[in-house]
């Protein structure tokens, strides 16, 4: 019995032996290959630093010679290709920027936002500087603001307080009500046509803006009525709806066409009766104005009546048309503007790159082709869509 267990003994000691020595064994050789962390290598990291320090000391020409070669290493790296946008929008300006862009971009179709935003943005710092065009220099200005952009706030902020006709139009497009009530005084002491100052004070959406213009319903001109509820119904709210709906008997067809549409963008449609009229009308221009009156309820008979227009020989009422489409049948818009882009009158053309600008079916392809191409305005209308689709 002993020797048994001792046998026994022997071979659990042997297997232990065995298992300590392969154990060894084991541990003496090569461990698995295995990728590196997921952190940006130290060498890399180290390369695009020394170049963010160039920047940081506005060192703009040494950065711009030796950048190429840190994208050359590291193509794909969008830290090194945010740095050559840098050097280019200090060195060449936003257009350079876009330019190494697209040249970074090649064939592939999935863009970086925040590059292509990253631009945009520098475009928009530009054309806010130029003095040679009043109206796209002042639109550039409001989309960087509108952007929360500091410098740009307080540029607006400077040009709202001088109190010129510039800072009280500026003021009131960013709802200044200071410079809301200056536009409401003289609207109440002007005679005659008043438009101008109403459309201002329609672009403000400020409900400042309500009371004056509910005075204006009872204005003697047809003209001015007209526009004052056309304002109201951009503007909304409850004391701006009570206003219009006595309107619907206003003696004069406009001043009533005028109440019926905005009531029908706020939701009230009481006056429906006088746009379903329009919408039946042999005119296809009338019919293009009830489309864009009752834009606001996009069902299946409105969107029949604008596809209908699509139809239409004249390429101003297409091109109203692809724009009211645009947010429900985007392929459908991009086939009639891709058409109207090449239409031999250039107002039509021109008309068209800002339709395009602002739809909502615009791919940041789309808009990056008006950041290089288009007229003006149309730039700075691209450029602000793209910060608005990029926040």
């Amino acid at each position: 019995m002993m020797r048994h267990l001792s046998g026994v003994c022997t071979v659990l000691v042997m297997g232990m032996i065995g298992v300590v020595a392969f154990s060894v064994d084991v541990a003496a050789q090569d461990p698995d290959p295995t990728v590196g962390e997921a952190a940006i290598p130290v060498a890399e990291a180290a390369a695009i630093a020394q170049y963010w320090v160039l920047m940081a000391e506005g060192r703009y020409d040494e950065a711009a010679l030796t950048v190429g070669q840190l994208l050359s290493r590291y193509p794909r790296n969008i830290a090194v290709l945010s740095l050559l946008i840098e050097v280019d929008i200090a060195h060449g300006g936003a257009t350079a920027a876009l330019t190494s862009y697209e040249a970074w971009l090649g064939t592939r179709t999935m863009e970086e936002p925040g590059v292509v935003r990253r631009v945009a943005r520098a475009m928009l710092y530009e054309w806010s500087r130029q003095a040679t065009n009043g109206g796209v220099q002042s639109e550039a200005l409001q989309a960087l603001v509108q952007d929360g952009e500091a410098d740009a706030v307080a540029v607006a902020s400077a040009i709202v307080q001088r109190g010129d006709e510039a800072g009280v139009r500026m003021g009131v497009r960013l709802a200044d009500s200071q410079s809301v009530a200056v536009v409401a005084d003289r609207i109440r002491t002007t005679r005659g046509l008043k438009l101008r100052d109403i459309q201002l004070l329609s672009e403000s959406h400020s409900q400042d803006a309500v009371s004056v213009l509910i005075e204006v319903l009872a204005d003697p001109q047809p003209e001015n009525r007209t526009a004052a509820a056309d304002a109201l119904g951009k503007i909304g709210g409850a004391q701006a709806e009570g206003a219009l709906r006595p309107v619907l008997s206003d003696p004069h067809g406009g001043v009533r066409t005028s109440a019926a549409a905005a009531l029908f963008r706020l939701g009230n449609f009481s006056g429906a009766n006088i746009l379903n009229e329009l919408a039946a009308s042999d005119s296809p221009a009338i019919r293009r104005t009830a489309a864009m009156f009752m834009a606001s309820q996009p069902d299946e008979a409105w969107k029949t009546l604008v596809r209908n227009l699509l139809q239409e020989p004249d390429p101003v009422i297409r091109l109203d048309a692809a724009r009211l489409i645009a947010p429900h049948d985007p392929e459908l818009a991009r086939a009639v503007l891709e058409q109207l882009s090449a239409d031999p009158n250039l107002a039509i053309r021109e008309e068209t790159e800002l339709v395009v600008a602002e739809i909502g079916g615009a791919t940041l392809a789309d808009l990056r082709a008006l950041l290089r191409l288009g007229q003006p305005l149309a730039r700075v209308r691209a450029a602000r869509r793209i910060l608005e689709i990029t926040r």
